[in-house]
């Protein structure tokens, strides 16, 4: 079953990217635009640190579903429904969290890396059998590596903003 995506709260105007929202308790990364023509107000829960480091999946193994640059949580649900140990662990940090796609991963390094702190973090984006992508928020890189790897697993949330349907 496939999480649904709140819209933002009533009358609740998100912070500047990069701000704190006390009513979400989670730092506001910014919008991000999905090519369906949704925007989203991206999300850093206030506890995110509490998941810690932990394996992508089954190296040599491509998981279905896994493959958006875009959309995090359908690459979450794929991967939790293959037992991949970061879904799992993000996904029980609760509240609709997921792992943040390569294109959502930017948009924290873009606005949130002094919350996040030097080093790697896992994206949902698969990039073969055997690797998947990462974020390094000590210089902005992105690129795929050893699924087997313990690297942070960051638990984002998203509210949707406006939908549009899909661009043409």
């Amino acid at each position: 079953m496939a999480h649904q995506t709140p819209a933002a709260g009533s009358g609740t105007t998100p912070p500047a990217p990069g701000q704190f929202w006390p009513e979400q308790n989670a730092w506001y990364a910014g919008p991000v635009a999905y090519p369906d023509g949704r925007v989203f107000a991206l999300l850093l829960p206030a506890d995110f640190a509490a998941v810690g480091e932990k394996a992508w999946g089954e190296y040599g193994r491509k998981i279905e579903g896994a493959d958006s640059l875009h959309d995090g949580l359908s690459n979450t649900q794929a991967l939790a429904a293959a037992s991949s140990p970061a879904a799992a662990a993000v996904m029980a940090h609760g509240d609709g969290c997921y792992l943040p796609s390569r294109v959502e991963a930017l948009q924290l390094f873009a606005t949130l890396k002094d919350q996040i702190g030097g080093g790697w973090i896992w994206t949902s984006t698969q990039s073969s059998a055997d690797d998947a992508w990462y974020q390094l928020f000590s210089g902005g890189l992105q690129h795929a590596y050893y699924k087997g790897c313990e690297f942070r697993a960051v638990p984002v949330r998203r509210l949707i903003l406006q939908s549009f349907g899909t661009l043409a």
